[in-house]
């Protein structure tokens, strides 16, 4: 569905660049035609070619922010399927998220599991997925045996955080 987004929301930008070139094409033609009908008149050509160059700075302008959209949303990471990954098999061990946080490719999650077996289960899942580069958990969060409070930093491979 975000994919439908993004494709949506570039299609919607194209649409708004084609429409405003077409705009421009048209006021610029209107404007040839009035400059031409008034050579003898000095004044009106180069208030003419004044708008032409004030349209064509606004339409530079345009092209640089439709650049920087892009770039922004080349470099955007949809986390919500990477993150149900995870969350599957949270649901599935009993565990209790009380933080996630995510930074670059990486979601640190901390909480409580209710036995360290279903912690060190969580950890061989995660390090079994095929998206997940690297997993940390402390070894502290193996001291207890019940209700054990943990902190793990999984890793995403870059390629699973490309979004295309």
């Amino acid at each position: 569905m975000s994919r439908g987004i993004s494709q949506a929301s570039m299609f919607f930008l194209v649409l708004i660049f084609v429409l405003a070139s077409m705009a421009g094409m048209r006021m610029v033609q209107h404007q040839e035609q009035g400059v031409t009908q008034r050579t003898g008149n000095d004044q009106l050509t180069r208030q003419g070619y004044k708008e032409v160059v004030k349209y064509e700075d606004i339409f530079r302008e345009m092209n640089k922010d439709i650049v920087e959209i892009e770039k922004i949303r080349a470099r955007h990471v949809e986390w919500s399927p990477l993150i149900q990954r995870i969350s599957q098999n949270i649901v599935q061990k009993n565990l209790t998220i009380d933080q996630l946080i995510t930074k670059d490719a990486t979601v640190m999650l901390s909480g409580t599991a209710n036995t360290r077996q279903e912690l060190l289960e969580f950890e061989e899942q995660i390090k079994n997925d095929e998206c997940i580069d690297a997993v940390d958990v402390p070894l502290s969060n193996l001291v207890v045996k019940e209700n054990v409070p943990f902190q793990i930093d999984a890793t995403f491979k870059k390629d699973c955080l490309v979004n295309s």
